[in-house]
């Protein structure tokens, strides 16, 4: 998967659920290969109900499983060439995305890819407020100037912190060796999301590209809401940004 050898990647992973099917980490790989050679259909959603099947607080899948029928409605315009006036089964699977964007959040509320694609799925539903607000808060997630991102590097290093000082710290599938560590340690699961957290979130602090893009987008939203003032600074931040890139 890491080299876009995705194809070879499904015949491992085709296996690795044959011999273990309640490795959810395999299903939702499983998906997000279809995903990555563009199947955005049913059987790809399956992928990641079976995930959410083994691991209800799978953040990842809810937001994977939105993302493909984003896709679908996203291709389904693209087709008719309609962007106004939606048929009743595309708007019903942007509400059933809207809901696993949310579900996501819940989980983990610094989720910025859930907030900025719940935007677009409210600004294609016409409702510019619920997206303006939702762009509001993934600037803020990204934006390492925001208190809330400044809130978030805090926590994920006081989080990382002490991981790094605790045992058990193997490959996945191993288990903590210190027979004597604290009932409630956190799981296998808990770890590897917080790791995949601070990855992305570090990511972000280095790279704009996504933050413009969620300025951009605000910014159009803004004006379409008639704030010109406010959409203002977000092109100012824009060019800024730009500049200094």
């Amino acid at each position: 998967m890491a080299t876009s050898r995705y194809e070879e990647a499904m015949i491992f992973l085709t296996e690795a659920v044959h011999r273990e099917p309640t490795l959810a980490e395999a299903h939702f790989s499983k998906g997000v290969c279809r995903l990555k050679m563009e199947l955005y259909n049913q059987d790809t959603i399956d992928c990641f109900d079976c995930a959410l099947s083994l691991r209800s607080d799978y953040a990842n899948a809810l937001y994977n499983r939105a993302l493909c029928r984003h896709k679908i409605v996203f291709r389904n315009m693209k087709i008719s060439g309609v962007t106004k006036d939606l048929g009743l089964q595309d708007k019903a699977l942007l509400h059933i995305a809207i809901n696993d964007y949310s579900a996501a959040i819940r989980i983990d509320r610094f989720f910025s890819e859930c907030y900025s694609n719940r935007a677009s799925c409210y600004g294609t539903l016409r409702d510019s407020r619920r997206a303006a607000a939702d762009l509001n808060k993934a600037a803020q997630c990204m934006d390492s100037t925001s208190d809330l991102h400044k809130l978030y590097k805090e926590l994920m290093i006081a989080k990382e912190q002490a991981e790094l000082g605790s045992s058990g710290s193997g490959s996945f599938g191993e288990e903590a060796e210190d027979s004597d560590a604290a009932p409630q340690e956190e799981s296998l699961w808990e770890r590897r999301r917080r790791q995949r957290l601070v990855r992305l979130r570090r990511k972000s602090i280095e790279g704009k590209d996504e933050l413009i893009q969620i300025y951009k987008n605000r910014q159009k939203v803004l004006n379409k809401l008639g704030s010109t003032e406010e959409a203002k600074q977000d092109g100012d931040r824009v060019r800024s940004m730009t500049t200094e890139k």
